[in-house]
């Protein structure tokens, strides 16, 4: 089985050499294939990230979760190695903060702490993913620590690149598998 590092570097590298246009339009075809699982429609409660780089592009999926009247909440990733959730009423305002890891987020006096079991739906970013649903993250752990807290009831999904999908990912005990991987092709159960 190939180690997380190298895997983490071979499927980066092969985002990075996706363009942005494509990505773009890739994350549109997410996105609706997202919006169309029982997960989201019956969620009130979603914490979804805010992509960076190569990541699925969010934008267009936040601005859509706070037009649908659902509750939006994002991670907020703070330097003792937690990740919250906090309320976002408007992009614009509330995500003029940049930060670890340059990803924008509600300032310190703008933030509204969601608690993890208040939530119905988590939707998280990530490297890699396989068919059972484990998840390599960025390898820093927040994600993992966060869900962990997470009652059963609550979805986990994650949103990639058909790139992405790989035969396996190596995981660990701790590692916290998702309940779906949309991508632009597909949805993994």
């Amino acid at each position: 089985m190939i180690d997380k590092r190298r895997l983490r570097q071979t499927i980066l590298k092969d985002l990075h050499r996706q363009s942005a246009a494509l990505r773009v339009r890739k994350s549109r075809v997410i996105t609706q294939k997202l919006t169309r699982l029982a997960a989201y429609r019956q969620a009130k409660d979603v914490l979804c990230y805010v992509s960076v780089r190569e990541e699925v592009d969010t934008r267009s999926l936040l601005r859509r979760i706070l037009r649908s009247g659902r509750r939006l909440s994002v991670p907020v990733a703070l330097p003792d190695g937690k990740l919250i959730a906090c309320r976002v009423r408007n992009l614009e305002k509330d995500l003029k903060t940049i930060g670890l890891f340059g990803i924008p987020h509600p300032s310190v006096a703008r933030r509204r702490q969601v608690k993890p079991a208040d939530l119905d739906l988590v939707i998280l970013p990530g490297v890699a993913f396989d068919a059972e649903g484990y998840r390599l993250g960025r390898g820093k752990g927040y994600f993992d620590r966060y869900l962990e807290k997470l009652p059963g009831d609550v979805w986990r999904v994650a949103l990639a690149f058909e790139t992405q999908i790989v035969a396996q990912v190596p995981h660990e005990p701790h590692d916290q598998k998702v309940c779906r991987v949309v991508t632009e092709k597909r949805v993994l159960r």
